[in-house]
């Protein structure tokens, strides 16, 4: 698998195309139990920004890392906000 087809995967997936633990975070790829993404719950820096404070109904958020992993393997990481009370994780924008 290249990385452009494991980033294709997980962009095209769909919701519904994951189990997801509560436990540890981990979500883990239906059609390919290889592809997983672990929630870092270790890292929760708070996190300010003007864009964050607009979207929400709880004015606070935290950084969270999102490791996508295939076979084990960290490929990317993203960085998000953790907002509404840890309900949703979004990606930071483009700068």
């Amino acid at each position: 698998m290249t990385y452009d087809e494991f980033m294709s995967i997980i962009a095209e997936s769909d919701v519904r195309d994951w189990i997801y633990d509560d436990s540890d975070g981990r979500y883990v790829y239906k059609n390919d139990i290889a592809i997983t993404m672990q929630r870092d719950r270790e890292d929760q820096t708070d996190f300010e920004e003007e864009w964050v404070e607009r979207f929400i109904h709880h004015p606070t958020a935290t950084r969270q890392m999102v490791y996508l992993r295939y076979m084990g393997t960290t490929i990317d990481i993203f960085h998000t906000a953790s907002v509404d009370e840890a309900r949703m994780n979004i990606p930071y924008p483009p700068t």
